[in-house]
């Protein structure tokens, strides 16, 4: 079967916060009980984002997992709509290691890995976070057997979206940036994948798409829809 949605390759890239792993289930009412204010959860990731972003743009580096308790010290310190500042208790960042090592993947996650391996396609897991929390994140939600790789942009020292940590996974992979799909619910991860010759996937989850990137190739509801849509893989 060809692909339906007209595009061809052999590889699905997969970013892995949000679009694989649901987040915002479990962490978002710790950061509401942490913080004390509704939207404390969505307010901790753009920050850890934003500070990921601004060190690559400035040439610096801190792996991710020492960006998180900073991203959640500064989500308190922000007054926010309140008007209220908060202090965290000392065991503000142990809650939140504890609630990150039970995350789960969305439920549409295996099934539609599973039909994308059956249609063909390899399969590569590609994140911000470090090695090791990555692999224990993946192995907890029971998806880390279904990736042929397991890569972060911690060997890069950079981070997504700049150009450079997408070669780097397309080399580590062996595979040509036209023959790969990045697949993600961030528009931003996928803006950096289209710069080197990616073609991009989105996956609907709790976030819109910007009008100010390029489309994507292909939008999909869940992963098992995106099976559907990517149909079999190149030979």
């Amino acid at each position: 079967m060809a692909c339906p949605s007209g595009l061809s390759g052999k590889v699905c890239i997969f970013d892995v916060n949000e679009t694989m792993l649901d987040l915002l289930g479990t962490l978002s009412p710790v950061c509401k009980s942490l913080v004390g204010r509704d939207g404390a959860y969505e307010e901790w990731f753009r920050q850890l984002i934003l500070m990921a972003h601004v060190l690559t743009i400035s040439g610096s580096y801190k792996p991710f997992g020492s960006l998180a308790p900073i991203a959640l010290e500064q989500v308190a310190a922000n007054s926010g709509v309140t008007g209220k500042r908060m202090e965290l208790p000392e065991d503000a960042w142990p809650q939140m290691k504890e609630a990150m090592g039970k995350l789960c993947a969305h439920e549409d996650v295996a099934p539609g890995l599973d039909a994308l391996k059956a249609q063909g396609w390899q399969l590569v897991a590609f994140s911000n976070s470090d090695p090791a929390g990555l692999a224990a994140q993946l192995k907890n939600a029971g998806i880390f057997d279904k990736f042929d790789a397991v890569l972060s942009v911690d060997a890069v020292q950079k981070y997504k979206p700049h150009p450079d940590v997408y070669h780097y996974a397309l080399k580590q992979v062996g595979v040509e940036a036209k023959d790969s799909v990045m697949v993600a619910a961030h528009d931003w991860d996928l803006e950096g994948a289209r710069s080197v010759g990616m073609q991009t996937a989105f996956v609907r989850r709790h976030l819109g798409y910007s009008g100010a990137y390029k489309a994507a190739e292909v939008y999909a509801d869940d992963f098992c829809d995106l099976a559907s849509k990517l149909g079999a893989a190149a030979k």
